[in-house]
């Protein structure tokens, strides 16, 4: 088989959506049955992806760039404006989806391709109701279970783009079973046309377990031991305030520990949190380092004393596996798929209650026992993760979809 993985425009600033979709490539690439991959990238993502596989010994990886101009942007921007339109008007579609499809300029684009099925890693699709396969993942419904965290026009954009994937789509495709429940309760969808596909996080291809050491990430972060680690991108649904809250409570009989924050600081949610940090008088002992390389984090998690995951909100956790993987003591709020990956609930808190997770966090810290419990069922997980075989799912809805 012969896929096309379409991801131009995310990067590292996009949260989950850029580890899962290389997640995929490298399941893809090392599938037997898999004889071709074809990624369509756009132009800043060119030397990224150029220095990653410049060092994988497969033949069967094609690297394609989308040459915009201002034609295709009319086009692209006509046809999303069009199908928008045609489904605010849910009872009567004055306009066939399928008419609307020869409107885009990527129809034709796709369809030139030398490849058997098109799988968009993200909600939205470029087009759909082409010659080919689309199949779209989509990886959350945070919106319906926390609406106060987006605004009315974000809302309405989710909606009108889950409407669009979840109907036009050829296949839905979601990490974790909760997502795909609320995808056929919110959008009446037939069970059959989604499927859970898990992912193996644990290997970690790109970042080929390489490491800057801690007295590097301290020169170069001016960081002090011992600190707390904590990825996430500023969101308001990562929680970082009940953190800052339980940090708090620690300080005031612990002045020595420290925390640091990594990922995407370019939001307004990252500047309410730097408001809430300097009111608390934290300024000297919480960091906030935003994107960090891949050689950076991984030296964090290996010289962090604890990883802490407050998310409200979590489709499935990254930073979780890769806590794990780099055996470092974690713990994590009690929601969505969080509780699953961790496997004890010994480990999980509530994720408003800053003073239950102060207390917890104090207890890993100087607790030997319960940090050695930690760190014993985080080894048990890896060993349980990396025994999934994740190309079975997808090999199969791909197969599903090709011979219907």
């Amino acid at each position: 088989m012969k896929i096309c993985i379409y991801i131009p425009y995310i990067n590292q600033n996009s949260g989950g959506l850029f580890p899962y979709a290389l997640a995929v490539i490298k399941m893809l690439v090392k599938s037997d049955q898999i004889s071709k991959v074809i990624l369509i990238i756009s132009e800043d993502q060119k030397e990224f992806f150029e220095a990653k596989f410049s060092k994988v010994n497969k033949l069967n990886i094609k690297v394609v760039r989308i040459e915009q101009n201002w034609l295709l942007n009319f086009l692209n921007k006509s046809y999303k404006f069009l199908l928008d339109i045609n489904f605010i008007y849910v009872d009567k579609k004055y306009i066939k989806d399928k008419y609307l499809s020869f409107l885009n300029p990527y129809k034709y684009y796709f369809e030139k391709l030398d490849a058997d099925i098109i799988h968009i890693p993200f909600q939205v699709a470029p087009v759909y109701k082409i010659n080919k396969p689309i199949i779209t993942t989509l990886h959350d419904m945070q919106e319906l279970h926390f609406p106060e965290y987006f605004s009315p026009a974000e809302r309405l954009g989710r909606a009108l783009a889950f409407k669009k994937s979840t109907e036009l789509s050829d296949h839905i495709v979601v990490t974790f079973n909760h997502v795909k429940e609320d995808i056929i309760k919110y959008f009446q969808i037939e069970e059959q046309k989604v499927s859970v596909c898990p992912l193996n996080f644990i290997e970690d291809w790109f970042a080929e377990n390489q490491s800057t050491t801690t007295e590097e990430l301290k020169l170069k972060y001016s960081l002090k031991e011992p600190f707390i680690l904590y990825p996430a991108a500023f969101w308001p649904h990562k929680n970082h305030t009940v953190l800052i809250k339980a940090f708090n409570e620690i300080y005031k009989k612990n002045k020595n520990l420290n925390l640091v924050l990594t990922g995407n600081d370019k939001t307004s949610y990252a500047s309410k949190i730097r408001d809430i940090i300097h009111a608390y008088k934290l300024d000297e002992n919480i960091k906030i380092l935003g994107v960090v390389s891949n050689e950076d984090l991984v030296g964090l998690y290996k010289s962090c004393s604890l990883v802490v995951i407050p998310t409200k909100y979590e489709a499935g956790s990254g930073p979780l596996f890769e806590a794990m993987k780099f055996n470092s003591p974690v713990i994590c709020s009690n929601v969505t798929s969080l509780p699953e990956i961790i496997g004890n609930k010994t480990f999980t808190f509530d994720s408003d209650d800053y003073l239950a997770l102060a207390e917890m966090i104090n207890k890993i810290l100087n607790d030997k026992l319960f940090l050695d419990e930690n760190l014993a069922n985080s080894k048990s997980r890896i060993e349980f993760y990396s025994k999934i075989d994740s190309s079975k799912s997808f090999i199969d809805v791909y197969h599903k979809l090709l011979v219907r």
